[in-house]
């Protein structure tokens, strides 16, 4: 609302959306944000003095007097509108599913994790990419695990 306020007084100088770690939810957030951005900046007829920028950083400092602080250099900003990082709820953490980073890691062909009967969808668990980044977060994609594991689960009270 902080972002949404001082956008709407905003006449001319630089948005920044940054992300600031993996992983987060829904991965074209940021993006769609800088798309309704320019929608609403052109609608009031100053898009030619707003400058809109999205980063993703890592590691970083926390925003500071109109900067963001990074390692090789800052990124200067009028109003900044943060992503951050997505994290798992304490109950999940801290619990006897939880593995690295406290996410629940789960078969990625199945869903199910190292219990059995049990499944684990949505922006709780860890699948992890070839290339070690985390498979993203997004509704689409919790929608498609949640047909999947309903369909493993009926399999199994049904004996197939």
């Amino acid at each position: 609302m902080a972002a949404r306020a001082r956008a709407a007084g905003l006449e001319r100088g630089r948005i920044l959306i940054l992300i600031a770690g993996v992983p987060y939810t829904c991965p074209p957030g940021p993006y769609e944000c800088a798309m309704l951005l320019d929608d609403h900046l052109r609608e009031r007829g100053i898009r030619d003095d707003v400058e809109i920028a999205v980063a993703t950083v890592q590691p970083m400092l926390l925003p500071n007097a109109g900067r963001v602080v990074l390692e090789d250099g800052d990124l200067p900003f009028d109003v900044l509108v943060g992503v951050p990082p997505h994290r798992v709820s304490d109950v999940v953490g801290t619990s006897a599913l939880a593995g690295k980073g406290g996410w629940i890691a789960v078969d990625p062909a199945t869903l199910g994790t190292g219990y059995a009967g049990v499944w684990a969808i949505g922006d709780v668990t860890r699948i992890e990419l070839a290339n070690g980044l985390p498979f993203p977060k997004a509704g689409v994609t919790a929608e498609a695990a949640g047909l999947r594991v309903a369909a493993a689960i009926a399999a199994e009270v049904l004996g197939g």
